[in-house]
């Protein structure tokens, strides 16, 4: 990757047991150490992994590696977080809520939020995902670096995919984002590459900055 001329990373885990945090703190360790000559090392690792409680928030900001962490609040709607979220660790919908707080008392003042919409009303996780950005410059000084508005598509296999509880149209998704880069001006906004290419140049045009897988 650094051969063909990658600087920066977005590094992800999930929550099975059988893959742990150390683990992952020694993965980010042999990517930080790792170079090519004569092209360099990667520069910056972005996280995008589960919530991990304040003391593991300072074991990864002792690493000095990474950029941004993010996590998806996925809905802000509490009743529907508890009815797509049914058990284990990402069920606890106060203690995923509270991740961005103890990520920034930790010292990782670079985070980033996002909502999958399609899941519940599109105003409400709008209106939900402001406050949680109003929070966090209130509280700490510094807003997310990034927002993120995943859209639910169409996969096989997943029944919600195929028919969103709350379905969010072109011409909704196209006013949502232009709210979000209205009133959150200094961050990044980033749009997944599940859209179709023509929204994508859209967008482009309209408030998001990048592009995710």
């Amino acid at each position: 990757m650094q051969r063909q001329g990658h600087r920066r990373l977005l590094v992800l885990t999930g929550e099975h047991p059988n893959y742990t945090f150390d683990q992952f703190l020694e993965a980010l360790k042999v990517i930080s150490e790792t170079t090519s000559d004569p092209c360099g090392q990667i520069r910056r690792a972005n996280v995008e992994i589960p919530s991990l409680s304040l003391s593991d928030m300072r074991r990864l900001k002792a690493t000095d590696v990474v950029g941004t962490y993010t996590l998806f609040q996925e809905t802000y709607h509490r009743p529907t977080f508890q009815k797509m979220h049914i058990s284990g660790p990402k069920s606890n919908y106060e203690n995923r809520l509270l991740t961005h707080d103890r990520a920034m008392r930790a010292g990782l003042d670079d985070v980033g939020i996002g909502t999958l919409f399609g899941l519940t009303d599109y105003r409400y996780e709008v209106m939900a995902m402001l406050m949680h950005s109003n929070h966090l410059e209130e509280t700490y000084g510094a807003g997310p670096h990034t927002i993120s508005v995943p859209r639910l598509r169409s996969a096989e296999g997943s029944e919600v995919s195929v028919a969103p509880p709350a379905e969010v149209d072109d011409a909704n998704f196209k006013k949502l984002v232009a709210i979000l880069r209205i009133a959150v001006p200094y961050t990044g906004m980033i749009l997944s590459t599940r859209e179709s290419p023509e929204m994508r140049r859209e967008l482009l045009k309209g408030g998001m900055s990048q592009m995710s897988a």
